[in-house]
């Protein structure tokens, strides 16, 4: 179940866009202050989009309890959502995406709906059925890590040049 997390995590990086050091070399200094949003719902409203944005972080808000022991409770799943949401829009400071307060509610959002799909889930069951695994500090590690991994050694331009040689 940590190897499908980790797999999970690993696509939302790649679904949004999650900034590298490569992408940071290569920025045009002006494109940060252009594509800030830092007021709620300012700009035009993309149901599609916000719609996308939740459904992406339902599994996170689902597994997390499900995988870690002191992660259980309605505050710290929303806290690890913010937290994986914050890292993931501040890390598109480094490329080319947006960053947008929008996409951190709608993520939040969609941790507290996985989190309530479980407690749904064992109230229908009427199982509490845990995996408990793993510290609860290792999910801020693995997030962070995979993160790092990505961030350090992932050029998608780089291994596109290598490819198709432009």
């Amino acid at each position: 179940m940590l190897t499908l997390f980790a797999l999970y995590i690993m696509a939302v990086y790649h679904v949004t866009g999650a900034g590298t050091i490569y992408d940071a070399m290569r920025k045009n200094p002006d494109h940060l202050m252009r594509n800030v949003n830092l007021i709620p719902f300012s700009q035009s409203i993309s149901p599609l989009g916000y719609g996308l944005n939740v459904v992406m972080f339902v599994p996170f808000g689902f597994l997390v309890p499900l995988i870690w022991r002191k992660r259980e409770k309605f505050w710290q799943v929303f806290a690890a959502g913010l937290g994986f949401s914050l890292l993931i829009e501040l890390s598109q400071l480094l490329c080319y995406r947006g960053t947008d307060v929008d996409d951190l509610i709608m993520n939040t959002l969609g941790a507290i709906v996985g989190f309530l799909l479980l407690k749904a889930w064992d109230k229908l069951t009427k199982s509490k059925c845990r995996l408990y695994g793993t510290d609860a500090g290792m999910l801020s590690a693995l997030i962070f890590s995979i993160y790092l991994g990505r961030c350090l050694l992932f050029n998608q331009l780089g291994l596109i040049h290598l490819i198709y040689g432009w």
